[in-house]
């Protein structure tokens, strides 16, 4: 969603396939990432009860990690970037 409401913002930001590409995975990872970690939640439950599933303070990090890097690597990607006809 960042970059394509960026795109919509900008006048000059071209949204390329790369763009796309890298947000939808980024999204099939994070379901990915919160799937798992409700079946973490539901299988390793503290106390030993199946009855209900118990999401600790570790297991909660874990999806919030995952934000966190791809926040990072959004802000990472402009600064590496070198337009083409750009002098090194």
């Amino acid at each position: 969603m960042i970059p394509a409401l960026s795109a919509f913002v900008s006048e000059e930001l071209e949204a390329t396939h790369d763009i796309v590409h890298k947000d939808a995975q980024f999204y099939v990872i994070s379901v990915l990432v919160l799937f798992v970690t409700f079946a973490l939640g539901a299988t390793y439950v503290p106390g030993g009860t199946n009855s209900e599933a118990v999401l600790t303070p570790a297991l909660v990090l874990v999806p919030l990690a995952t934000y966190a890097v791809y926040a990072f690597l959004q802000y990472q990607a402009p600064r590496d970037y070198v337009a083409p006809g750009a002098a090194r």
